[in-house]
Formats: structure tokens, C-alpha cells, sequence
């Protein structure tokens, strides 16, 4: 996740066994914005995160 509010980089931890699944949640994740971490100083930093993703037949 980057200070701009986007994410950089998306990584499966651990496939869902069904790669079209896992490509869904890559595509779904680049396009999440969210509001970026502060350092002591208020400015915005990049920071790390872990989403998951839940399919359900």
C-alpha cells in the first residue's frame, strides 16, 4: 500500500486452488483506495497489508 491511498504490488499468500478465483481478487485489489498510515509527523507513508478474500459457491 502506498502513501497515495493505492496498492503496489498484490500478491497471492495462498491460492484459492482455482486460478480464475485468484486472478478475481488481484484484479479486485488494485482498485481499492483506502486512507494511508501516518508517520509522527502526519505525513503519509507506505505501509504493508494483508486482505482476504472469501469465495462462497
Amino acid at each position: 500500500m502506498n502513501a497515495s491511498g493505492g496498492v503496489e504490488s498484490p500478491q497471492i499468500e495462498a491460492s484459492s486452488g482455482y486460478p480464475e478465483m485468484d486472478a478475481a481478487a488481484l484484479a479486485a485489489i488494485v482498485n481499492f483506495t483506502y486512507s494511508p498510515a501516518r508517520n509522527d509527523y502526519d505525513e503519509p507513508v507506505n505501509t504493508h497489508g494483508r486482505y482476504t478474500f472469501r469465495f462462497h459457491p
